[in-house]
């Protein structure tokens, strides 16, 4: 935790917990509005606030105070507005009160990112098409750099707006080639799929000394690093036919974890031996009486295969494996799983969420916290992959929700453990060799 002031810290604790009476005592105290001191001295007061998606009244008190909304933050590599770090977090309330101030929707830095690009590269969640469409609306205009960024992490809505609004579906961006060859390399069949219904021209072969794909078409990426989800899509728009089926479900948990134990020996060994033995059924009986549900069936058969990681490892589920994940999830043992519930059950009951906003995915029930979303994984940060047993209409029992501390963001990124865990074994399957 940084060395700060106090009126410092009063201005910190306004942001991160919504206090826009705690932030004005600061300014009365002193806090320099427009002066870069916090993260190391990148961040002025109100790129702190956007990048912690602070509530727009804390955010409102800054502009009236006279923040700069078009300042610059002072990072070495890839400097950001106010307005881009509110992008980039998917704070539709934010972008919109910041491009009210007078936030510039087109200023760009030397890498050619734009607060329209760090929303295209924020993740699949709504939030980020919400953002991605107000953006658009206020006269942003779409690069090859958004649209590169929307075929690796956004999703094909996204995308489509930018190609309404003018973008080249088959431009260049800065890795030389065109967002197919992206979205290829990231495995990502919807987005194939879109882009190549927009236009995209799957023979387009990237210059031999291209640093990442010297002389390659998208299927030769495809091929090349084993990317099996989007090779039908590819091979099909070469030769002018009709994709071949979508693969088999996944199967049973069991299935899944032979699978995944075999993926994970060849290409992540360390995770491998990081997995703890099973737990037992009466102490998953113990932990349902405890929470008060009837956990799913792939969750108990997940417990009982493998009880959490061992400390110290990789995760299990690495880093932007799931849409917007920003980090490792190591998955949690019966034991961490009662304490993580406990502590949402514990900041729900004290109304630490009442009033928050959030924007609950496909089937997801509204709310920041339910008390039927039992965690699994956790990214040691506040963010966890819970399993949900109390869906909403258009959902399924046991689906997999992403639970965000600083986002009221609740995409489902899939719609069983089993589904989920699947998908892993095609992500550690084509990182072997």
């Amino acid at each position: 935790m940084p060395a700060y002031t106090p009126v410092e810290s009063d201005f910190v604790a306004a942001v991160l917990n919504g206090k826009p009476d705690l932030l004005r005592k600061a300014l009365a105290a002193g806090l320099p509005v427009n002066t870069h001191g916090f993260d190391s001295g990148t961040l002025a007061p109100l790129h702190y606030a956007a990048d912690r998606s602070a509530k727009p009244a804390v955010v409102a008190v800054l502009i009236d105070a006279g923040a700069d909304v078009n300042a610059w933050d002072h990072s070495p590599h890839d400097p950001k507005t106010p307005l881009m770090h509110a992008a980039r977090r998917g704070a539709l309330d934010l972008v919109k009160l910041l491009l009210k101030a007078g936030a510039d929707a087109n200023a760009a830095n030397d890498n050619q990112s734009t607060a329209l690009v760090s929303a295209c590269g924020g993740g699949k969640a709504p939030a980020f098409e919400k953002v991605v469409a107000e953006l658009l609306a206020a006269g942003a205009k779409p690069n090859p750099e958004g649209l590169i960024w929307a075929a690796r992490k956004g999703s094909p809505a996204v995308v489509k707006m930018l190609v309404d609004a003018g973008a080249d579906v088959n431009a260049i961006g800065r890795w030389g080639v065109p967002a197919l060859h992206l979205a290829a390399d990231e495995n990502r069949p919807e987005m194939v799929e879109t882009l190549l219904k927009l236009g995209a021209v799957p023979h387009f072969r990237a210059p031999a000394d291209n640093r990442s794909y010297a002389g390659q078409t998208a299927l030769d990426v495809a091929k090349a690093n084993k990317r099996r989800k989007v090779l039908p899509l590819l091979e099909a728009a070469e030769a002018g036919k009709k994709p071949a089926a979508k693969p088999k479900p996944a199967g049973t948990i069991d299935d899944v974890w032979n699978r995944l134990e075999k993926a994970l020996k060849a290409a992540a060994p360390e995770v491998r031996k990081s997995l703890k033995k099973g737990t037992t059924e009466a102490k998953l009986t113990k932990l349902e009486q405890k929470l008060g549900v009837t956990l799913p069936s792939d969750l108990r058969a997940s417990l009982l295969r493998h009880d959490g990681q061992k400390e110290d490892g990789d995760g299990l589920f690495p880093e932007d494996f799931v849409g917007d994940m920003s980090g490792e999830f190591v998955l949690m043992s019966t034991a961490e799983i009662e304490s993580e519930w406990r502590m949402w059950r514990g900041l729900n009951d004290g109304g630490e969420f009442t009033g928050s906003k959030t924007t609950p995915g496909k089937g997801v029930r509204a709310g920041w916290w339910n008390p039927g979303w039992i965690p699994f994984a956790t990214d040691g940060g506040g963010d966890s992959l819970c399993v949900d047993t109390t869906p909403a209409k258009g959902g399924t029992a046991g689906q997999v929700i992403h639970m965000r501390h600083d986002s009221g963001d609740r995409p489902r990124p899939a719609k069983s453990l089993a589904d989920l865990l699947a998908n892993l074994c095609d992500h550690y399957e084509q990182s072997d060799g």
